[in-house]
């Protein structure tokens, strides 16, 4: 089977795909309210991560009944172990996950359809390729290779391989590397820019590595000597990305209140839990997004009579950003006033292990992204505009709260997770700074009036 048959099919099936997702809105009688649009996002977003790990694990077993299927209405039959069929099976994994970032923008009204493989007649007959092609290894064979050759943390090789993965799907599937051309470079910066519209930091990071690897694969002989990288000197510069950055701002008084004291926010504690609970911990405890996200129930605990959190990356899907993260922080009293030990208390009945198994599936931005992305909807909902007020903000504004209200500087870098980087800190044992003297404190961070709204 060639690859153009294989194109033509799956670009068949991507059209039939994106025209039953057309049709059941067409026979919609009323528009989505607020929950049912986000009930759909959920659906898509599991289905989607659901599906890259499957393509980064490269497991075909949940993708092969379908694609056998496939091939049959095409009157093509391939042995299943062999390397056709393994790799129709992962051109279909990535057409199932372009079809649905394509209906994620449908959803919001942007139709976009030059980016997809258009429908073709599916031609029996081999094209010819030239020597060059032929003696060039695909892509993905020089990337496992390169993968292979220079092993990273799993936090970071996860969401590197899926990126890579993705550059395949921009260039319209997977190539002999050398025949990658500088077109195909620019086809992946516009749709960083264009389509996915990535922060132009995260851009410059994503062509850096792709480049990389071109380098590699040069160096390694499995490009033409002398060769250029397709993506030399796309990058943008971080001249740009500075002058581009976007800074996160802290909530005024004024918008918190807007913010917590919404019926969106607040019926959220009936219908979502995990939405309600996990943004007031980023409130009164000022941790990390993930931080929160990924905490287990044993992760409690009380010392010297004061119940605390332990922050730490003990579990295998626990990961933290750097040493300095680890670390125990007192609750605050007004999360626990609010009812948050109740809500931990019926987790633990429930012998759930996790403090929000709700948030069941951890894709490449962890646990918490879908509350994340909730957040930024209800707070653009409520007339809040401004793209600096993120999650992230609670964060930023607990911090500067703190130092306002004079808390030493040590002792916030310790109840928030950040590191001094001098050799002062080399001597501090945090572990032995009694509970009491973090509780004195994080109490100082006073959020009373959000209390009176919620309480």
């Amino acid at each position: 089977m060639t690859k153009e048959q294989t194109e033509a099919l799956i670009s068949n099936w991507i059209e039939a795909e994106l025209e039953e997702y057309e049709d059941a809105r067409a026979m919609q009688t009323a528009a989505y309210d607020e929950d049912e649009r986000e009930a759909t996002y959920i659906a898509l977003s599991n289905k989607f991560e659901s599906l890259q790990e499957d393509l980064v694990s490269n497991d075909l077993r949940s993708i092969a009944t379908e694609a056998d299927d496939l091939l049959k209405l095409a009157g093509l039959t391939l042995g299943k172990d062999s390397a056709e069929f393994r790799g129709m099976c992962r051109r279909l994994l990535r057409a199932k996950i372009e079809v649905l970032r394509v209906e994620a923008d449908r959803l919001e009204g942007e139709y976009r359809d030059n980016h997809l493989t258009r429908p073709a007649s599916i031609s029996s007959g081999k094209e010819k390729t030239s020597l060059g092609q032929k003696q060039s290894p695909l892509f993905s064979i020089v990337l496992e290779k390169y993968l292979a050759t220079n092993p990273r943390p799993a936090r970071t090789a996860q969401p590197l391989k899926a990126e890579f993965l993705r550059f395949i799907e921009t260039i319209g599937g997977d190539k002999p590397v050398a025949t990658i051309t500088k077109a195909d470079g620019v086809a992946y910066k516009e749709s960083l820019q264009l389509v996915r519209k990535i922060h132009l930091t995260t851009c410059i990071k994503h062509i850096s590595n792709m480049d990389t690897l071109f380098r590699w694969a040069e160096v390694h002989g499995y490009l033409p000597e002398g060769s250029s990288s397709p993506l030399k000197g796309l990058a943008p510069s971080k001249r740009q990305a500075k002058k581009h950055s976007l800074d996160r701002r802290p909530f005024t008084d004024s918008e918190l209140l807007m913010v917590f004291g919404s019926t969106k926010f607040k019926r959220q504690r009936r219908e979502r839990p995990e939405r309600y609970w996990l943004v007031l911990l980023l409130l009164f405890q000022v941790c990390r997004r993930e931080e929160a996200g990924q905490l287990y129930i044993k992760n409690f605990g009380e010392a010297e009579g004061i119940p605390y959190l332990h922050i730490i990356d003990e579990e295998k899907d626990q990961t933290l950003k750097n040493d300095g993260s680890r670390r125990k922080v007192p609750l605050h009293t007004s999360l626990i006033k609010l009812g948050f030990m109740q809500y931990v208390s019926s987790m633990r009945k429930a012998e759930h292990a996790r403090l929000f198994p709700q948030l069941a599936r951890k894709g490449n931005n962890g646990y918490a992204d879908p509350v994340g992305k909730w957040f930024g909807r209800m707070v653009t909902g409520l007339g809040l505009t401004d793209p600096r007020l993120v999650i992230h903000s609670l964060r930023h504004g607990g911090i500067t709260k703190l130092h306002s209200a004079g808390v030493p500087v040590n002792i916030v870098e310790i109840l928030v997770g950040h590191s001094a980087g001098n050799v002062h800190e080399q001597y501090v044992h945090k572990e032995l700074i009694p509970m009491q003297t973090l509780q004195d404190g994080l109490e100082r961070l006073d959020y009373s009036e959000v209390v009176n709204l919620l309480s």
